[in-house]
């Protein structure tokens, strides 16, 4: 088995770039949690904004009749909170079960390459594992 080199480019033809984590519903999780994560990031990211939920669609098996459905899990009673970074280019997105960080292209700025952005990912998501603390 050959491992290829993966592809990069002087100038990568992005806008943003998204990496995250989902997990099952903090069900001890509730509002004070975002303001106390906010607190550990506001330096870095002073700009907070409450937005709808991500759902995951669900597809149930195929009934006798051959026509499939896929609900939504609307359970979720918090919304997603997004952590914007002065600059507008990062954004750490929040909400009861997922995790995720944003690099957006904003006035030219380069892509700091995939690396980088799993990096802050990690980071962030200690920062957010203290934070909440001792919910699971």
């Amino acid at each position: 088995m050959t491992t290829r080199p993966r592809p990069s480019f002087r100038n990568p033809p992005l806008t943003e770039v998204v990496c995250g984590l989902q997990f099952r519903p903090l069900q001890q999780f509730q509002a004070a949690h975002y303001g106390l994560f906010w607190k550990s990031v506001q330096k870095e990211y002073p700009t907070s904004r409450t937005v709808t939920p991500l759902n995951t669609p669900t597809l149930v098996p195929q009934p006798a009749d051959g026509v499939a459905e896929v609900t939504l899990d609307l359970t979720l009673a918090l919304p997603r909170v997004w952590f914007v970074s002065k600059d507008d280019t990062c954004l750490i997105q929040v909400q009861q079960d997922r995790f995720l960080f944003n690099w957006r292209s904003r006035q030219g700025n380069k892509y700091p390459r995939y690396p980088t952005v799993v990096r802050v990912l990690s980071e962030k998501w200690l920062e957010f594992g203290v934070a909440r603390s001792p919910i699971t």
